[in-house]
């Protein structure tokens, strides 16, 4: 009798460390994946269905030490346009214009992979799904299937020899899935030059750098635009955490804009000063008045959720007409510092270098 016990004590044992494994071999995979954008040199030709009509297709140049360069091939509206990103700013030229529109890059304040996929372990759970092939290349499919309902599942089909993430598919707890990208050709080159990134300007292409949006080192400085204490509350609902803040709109018209997410599925948090605004700057989402605070919320998530973000805000503000201001409810959290990022995710190829 002890014998058996031994043995389906053995057996038990190894099915759980080969469980383990599978999770560290697809969070492993995806963490690859993830960091592909600004480790791996590549070339590729892909659809990105970006609304109605038709599909855009884009030459893709990406390279980890001068960024991502956009060629826009079809369709003809968008034909010649070029978005250039070197991960600080944000370039968008435009031919028939000949104009240039800079703005700051949203990778200023986004979170590096290592701190993603702690957040998305907490928040989803990660699949290995059939392996295929896309644009030649052997690829295996990672689901992301959310722990809340009010998200999105994520399905990425990634090039598991170089991270290149080959397609992406997200598809929302109601309506149809949505193709983000789906590769047609790829190369990956040992370098690109530098020359592959200069936008072809010429000498009278006007040059327009936008006021906002502008990343913020703390959400405390957002005040002196808004002229406003801004909430946040204790915690954000459905596992979101504050990845960064930003000031967007105009230098006579700020607003506040607190960036969220789950790891996977970005939410915009919008907080601005009615005494700037004549009207609310937004024409969708659950907006909520607290005195002269405006409150909004905007992401591809369920309604349900956006009000509950709004509604974190609102329960961490009092309006006090006697002072004319707004008093906060948790002041010793107003610069984000309860917001706790979660720890780095170590893959498990490092995870035990130099232990014996």
């Amino acid at each position: 009798m002890f014998p058996q016990i031994t043995r389906a004590g053995s057996a038990l044992s190894l099915a759980l460390l080969v469980s383990l494994a599978a999770a560290d071999d697809v969070t492993d995979l995806l963490m690859k994946g993830l960091q592909a954008s600004t480790k791996v040199t590549s070339i590729a030709v892909q659809k990105r269905p970006e609304g109605p009509g038709q599909p855009r297709m884009v030459k893709v140049f990406t390279s980890p030490s001068y960024g991502q360069l956009t060629h826009y091939l079809q369709p003809l509206d968008a034909q010649g346009r070029i978005v250039y990103d070197d991960r600080k700013v944000r370039r968008t030229f435009f031919p028939d214009d000949n104009k240039v529109i800079e703005e700051t890059s949203n990778r200023t304040y986004q979170w590096a992979p290592d701190r993603r996929i702690a957040l998305i372990r907490q928040n989803y759970t990660v699949r290995m799904g059939e392996r295929t092939t896309i644009a030649g290349r052997s690829a295996n499919e990672v689901r992301i299937i959310p722990r809340y309902d009010s998200v999105a599942t994520h399905r990425m089909w990634i090039d598991r020899s170089t991270g290149f993430v080959l397609r992406y598919i997200i598809e929302p707890p109601t309506g149809a899935a949505m193709t983000v990208t789906d590769t047609v050709s790829v190369e990956f080159p040992r370098q690109l030059s530098r020359e592959s990134f200069r936008l072809p300007l010429r000498e009278n292409t006007d040059v327009l750098r936008l006021w906002g949006p502008q990343t913020l080192a703390s959400v405390r400085e957002s005040e002196r635009f808004t002229r406003i204490n801004p909430p946040l509350p204790r915690a954000w609902p459905d596992g979101f955490r504050m990845e960064g803040a930003q000031i967007i709109g105009t230098q006579s018209k700020p607003i506040l804009a607190i960036r969220l997410t789950d790891g996977m599925t970005p939410v915009s948090v919008y907080i601005w000063n009615t005494d700037q605004h004549e009207r609310s700057p937004f024409r969708s989402g659950p907006v909520r008045l607290v005195g002269v605070l405006g409150i909004n919320a905007l992401g591809g998530v369920r309604e349900d959720l956006l009000k509950s973000c709004v509604s974190a805000v609102a329960q961490s503000a009092e309006w006090a007409p006697e002072r004319n201001d707004i008093v906060l409810t948790l002041p010793e959290i107003v610069n984000g510092t309860q917001t706790r990022i979660p720890e780095v995710y170590v893959p498990s190829s490092q995870r035990y270098i130099g232990v014996p």
